[in-house]
């Protein structure tokens, strides 16, 4: 089951956002708590809504509960994040892929703590993928082969401590089996697509691959 997550970080341009729910088309909807605003003006009716609803503006709390969408209300003082929580309860439901919008932002802590989420979900087995108007982010642990358009930036970077034996076809700057590390980030960063497909192969450790989309998006 494919779930979206509306997170409280930055939206720029809703007309974005349409456009990806209507591909996405996903079959459970959960805001985490001022994420409600956006699904809301989005003309979304979410599955579920949850926080402590310490940032969600007094009208739109009265909207949720006219639309009488279910609410799960967490205390303010809590070990978790928000969106934290929201990836439980998709968790909890069974969700095999979970993506998360409003995930980046002004806040570089949530924007960390957000990316760090996706290794969550790889140790639960789903796939996870955060997505703005400008960046897909995912994890890669074995293979993966992407139709990305020729012109597309893609970077990888060593989400362990270590990536081992990370090769790279159909870019720019291929890798044969080369070791990326936190101290050399470099390396993967900043590739370009140069054929209809492309493969990412990791022998060990995890890749953060981050696709650049200024003009649009792909499925990935």
């Amino acid at each position: 089951m494919r779930a979206i997550i509306f997170t409280g970080g930055r939206y720029r341009n809703l007309d974005f956002y349409a456009q990806l729910l209507e591909k996405e088309r996903p079959a459970y909807i959960l805001c985490a708590d001022k994420g409600t605003e956006t699904a809301l003006a989005l003309g979304i009716k979410p599955d579920t809504v949850l926080g402590d609803f310490d940032s969600i503006a007094p009208e739109v709390l009265a909207q949720i509960k006219k639309m009488a969408i279910p609410m799960v209300v967490h205390p303010t003082h809590k070990d978790e994040t928000d969106t934290e929580l929201a990836i439980t309860t998709c968790l909890q439901r069974g969700c095999t892929e979970i993506l998360l919008l409003g995930a980046l932002g002004t806040r570089l802590d949530h924007s960390l703590s957000n990316i760090h989420l996706l290794g969550r979900l790889q140790a639960a087995g789903v796939y996870g993928r955060i997505m703005d108007e400008y960046n897909t982010l995912f994890l890669v642990e074995d293979r993966k082969v992407l139709e990305l358009p020729v012109g597309t930036t893609l970077s990888v970077i060593a989400y362990t401590d270590r990536a081992e034996g990370v090769t790279l076809r159909g870019f720019e700057y291929p890798l044969d089996r080369a070791d990326l590390d936190h101290l050399a980030a470099g390396l993967g960063v900043s590739n370009v697509a140069v054929a209809e497909h492309q493969e990412i192969v990791v022998e060990s450790g995890i890749l953060l691959v981050d696709v650049v989309h200024e003009e649009g998006f792909t499925d990935f």
